[in-house]
């Protein structure tokens, strides 16, 4: 009985041992990863729910985390410009793929200026290639598992086109309808499902003119609604709502559950449209 006792914690260690440790810049890369890997994968995510992915700065313990990491997926948000190298540094045998490889970015065009949306999670198109991307960095580093990580890859496919084919259900009687979003999240939302999304995003502190022009397109549109992304100033958000006569409705695109927080999305953006 000791004996059996000794070699199940043998068997049980050795299996811990085996997880692959991957890590993600924002929590819907997390949930790609323990969709495929289940539990054969420990997943670090960088970025919380509630931060600012463009402006996050890591602490010093997860980048003392990233040593046991195997992998590291990266999808291209503003703060992996300043800090991949440093992760590479501080973990050099972990490996980084690039799942925003090959992705067409959608440009956000606001008073700020031209940018390049980096919430490619929210695109399902980018989000069946970063899925693949991740079967693929699963597959190459634990190849034992690859025939695993390659079916729970395709059932994850058809998770993601299904998410698509009941959004588009639930969003269909709004199309071409205008929105209003502070910081402008959802454009490739709006594109995928045939929306408008009126981007609010300044220079700083929005200017009288800047206040006149969204009173003009609120009044036009009928919005009464201001979608405001966790991690915005809430003060800007405020001064917003209270220029504009609209009510604030908060939303979170860095949910950990991919599907559950597209749902919530398109129940958001019904809110707002009614």
């Amino acid at each position: 009985m000791i004996r059996s006792l000794f070699f199940l914690s043998i068997l049980l260690a050795s299996f811990a041992q085996a997880q692959l440790t991957i890590a993600v810049s924002v929590a819907p890369q997390a949930w790609l990863a323990k969709e495929i890997g289940g539990d054969l994968v420990n997943v670090i995510v960088i970025a919380p729910p509630d931060a600012s992915a463009h402006t996050y700065e890591p602490k010093q313990s997860q980048l003392a985390s990233l040593a046991k990491a195997n992998i590291y997926l990266a999808c291209g948000i503003e703060f992996e410009r300043v800090w991949l190298d440093r992760f590479a540094a501080a973990a050099p045998k972990m490996k980084i793929y690039a799942t925003d490889s090959g992705v067409t970015k959608s440009k956000i065009e606001s008073k700020a200026g031209s940018a390049d949306d980096s919430r490619i999670w929210l695109s399902v198109a980018a989000m069946r290639s970063q899925a693949q991307t991740t079967i693929r960095a699963l597959s190459e580093t634990d190849p034992a598992n690859m025939g695993k990580y390659q079916i729970n890859g395709m059932k994850l496919l058809q998770t993601i086109d299904r998410v698509k084919a009941q959004v588009a259900s639930l969003l269909a009687p709004y199309r071409e309808k205008a929105f209003l979003a502070y910081p402008p999240a959802l454009g490739y939302v709006a594109k995928d499902y045939r929306l408008r999304q009126i981007a609010v995003d300044f220079r700083g502190e929005p200017k009288p003119a800047d206040i006149a022009e969204l009173k003009e397109i609120v009044k036009n549109e009928g919005i009464r609604i201001l979608l405001v992304q966790n991690g915005a100033s809430a003060k800007t958000a405020q001064q917003l709502a209270k220029e504009l006569g609209v009510q604030i409705e908060p939303i979170n695109v860095m949910e950990d559950n991919w599907e559950a927080m597209m749902h919530a999305l398109a129940v958001h953006l019904i809110n707002a449209f009614n």
